[in-house]
């Protein structure tokens, strides 16, 4: 009886073991979320502005990504500095590589890095397009880097606006919000 209880022990605490290590490759595996986050609809004339979010990161240094969207609907006119937990994301530049396409170069100035979530930059937008069209705002040959220089797993995704003939009461004030912040 005592053999069978001893086993019986010894198979739970590698049971449990092996649950509490996969469950922290898991969340270490699910690395950093970073996400354009745009208007849903907007209209021709106008002008608004897309974040790229990021959750969960940790002893955050620098970034570089392109940012990709229709040229014939779209224009960028700016890039700002973003904020992670209240700490300033410096954009260090920011220009056109072809049309429709921009690249973002950041990095925060000394070694202690940043860990929280807020969003890298944002990106001001006017719209050029005509009503019924649409773009796709999207990140990509994205790399993020920690304070010792090591990459920062990260899942990029992007957004969609859609440009509707007149914008309603309440877009108009979340854009005129957005623009005034």
């Amino acid at each position: 009886m005592r053999k069978w209880a001893h086993t019986l022990i010894l198979w739970v605490t590698v049971w449990l073991s092996g649950v509490i290590v996969c469950n922290s490759m898991a969340c270490a595996c699910a690395g950093v979320a970073v996400r354009i986050d745009a208007l849903d609809e907007v209209a021709k004339g106008t002008v608004f502005i897309a974040r790229v979010n990021i959750t969960g990161v940790s002893d955050f240094d620098a970034a570089n990504y392109d940012v990709t969207f229709d040229p014939a609907v779209l224009e960028v006119t700016d890039v700002t500095d973003g904020i992670i937990d209240g700490g300033t994301i410096p954009v260090d530049m920011w220009g056109v590589i072809a049309p429709g396409e921009i690249r973002v170069v950041q990095n925060v100035p000394g070694l202690p890095g940043v860990s929280g979530s807020g969003y890298l930059a944002e990106i001001r937008f006017r719209v050029i397009g005509s009503a019924g069209e649409s773009s796709e705002i999207k990140c990509s040959n994205g790399v993020l880097s920690d304070n010792s220089a090591s990459e920062i797993a990260a899942k990029w995704s992007g957004d969609s606006v859609y440009l509707g003939t007149a914008v309603d009461a309440s877009s108009l004030s979340v854009l005129l919000r957005i623009s005034w912040s």
